[in-house]
């Protein structure tokens, strides 16, 4: 495989063909059907946020600037990401991205394009009921990852009541919560609800200092067993034990980049920096023609996962078994539950063992 570090487009990539859902995010050839969009449009990380929870790697509310960064205005964003001419998957996140100034501008401009969708990352304190009549919406391209933060201010009723009401508008929806070790007990408590009302929940663990500790040690071995039983071996290998992945072949660039609030791009969220000639906002921004060897030494979101290749695993999930650990663009052709479609855990049984031992 041929690999070009620091070479840019000379022309356009042709836009792929829409495709129905069903036929997954890769074409026949392998290349991935969209590009994955990271948009941080209203700041970086350590903005805007309502809440304020004490394991944010933004730091917590106090530590926040909250303010807002939209720049640009929408016009030049659209036209910005019209000259990629890809068919494109927003991931809106970083911060609470709802509250963000220009939020559903973003939502209206993403709908516009049928060639376009989004996910959300949010803590869904904000009443959701505008989005509920967008456009995208109605033709099924919005996502919600709903996080729930019971120790950063989060109101339980008012979260489940938002969470039905996107169900009641068939968007499909899935639930995080963080393993942070203070909270790791309420977990089961959640889970019973929201499977009650077929929700999908999925965890992710907690990578920092806790009493003391450094992760994985601030887990005991029950809880290291719990997540290595519910994942797959991409998944274990560098999302749990945190594998080294600098110099594997990786498709950031071409086909994943994340923006942030001023134009500038950078490969992914591991590797924020700015890594192109050009920004956005420039009519002569680029995108790689080719593969990169990865640059960094952690890469822990699915998102990430898919794009880079281990030569040592499959590269391609299986077909039955969705990354469970984390739950970006992996997880996005495999959510199930929402509406009337029964939520399928291909791990459920380790999960209900697991979980009778906290009774």
């Amino acid at each position: 495989m041929r690999v070009e570090p620091d070479t840019f487009m000379n022309a356009q990539s042709a836009a792929s063909a829409i495709k129905p859902k069903d036929e997954g995010f890769r074409e026949s050839d392998g290349r991935l059907r969209q590009l994955f969009c990271f948009w941080q449009f209203n700041g970086d990380n350590t903005d805007f946020c309502n809440q304020h929870c004490p394991y944010c790697y933004g730091g917590s509310r106090a530590q926040k600037s909250l303010k807002h960064r939209w720049i640009g205005g929408i016009d030049k964003w659209t036209r910005a990401f019209e000259r990629l001419d890809r068919d494109i998957y927003f991931n809106l996140s970083y911060g609470e991205p709802m509250g963000g100034n220009g939020f559903y501008e973003v939502i209206d401009v993403i709908g516009d394009h049928m060639n376009w969708e989004c996910n959300i990352i949010t803590n869904l304190s904000y009443f959701p009921e505008r989005l509920l009549k967008s456009k995208l919406a109605k033709d099924r391209r919005v996502y919600v990852h709903a996080s729930w933060h019971p120790l950063g201010g989060g109101v339980w009723e008012e979260f489940t009541k938002h969470l039905l009401m996107l169900q009641d508008a068939d968007i499909p929806t899935m639930v995080m919560y963080l393993f942070y070790p203070p909270q790791i007990e309420r977990w089961r408590e959640y889970w019973k609800w929201l499977d009650a009302h077929n929700i999908r929940t999925c965890v992710r663990r907690f990578v920092g200092y806790y009493d003391g500790k450094l992760y994985p040690f601030v887990y005991s071995p029950e809880i290291r067993n719990f997540l290595y039983a519910i994942v797959q071996p991409k998944t274990r290998k560098y999302g749990i034990d945190l594998h080294d992945p600098h110099g594997n072949i990786c498709t950031a660039g071409k086909d994943m980049i994340l923006v942030h609030y001023d134009g500038s791009v950078g490969l992914c969220a591991d590797a924020p920096q700015t890594a192109f000639r050009f920004n956005l906002f420039d009519e002569h921004f680029r995108l790689r023609e080719g593969p990169v060897q990865c640059p960094t030494h952690l890469c822990g979101g699915d998102y990430g996962l898919l794009h880079m290749y281990d030569p040592k695993l499959p590269n391609e999930l299986p077909p039955d078994e969705p990354l469970w650990h984390d739950c970006f663009i992996a997880q996005t052709e495999k959510i199930t539950g929402g509406g009337k479609q029964p939520v399928i855990y291909p791990k459920r049984a380790e999960m209900e063992k697991w979980l009778r031992k906290l009774d």
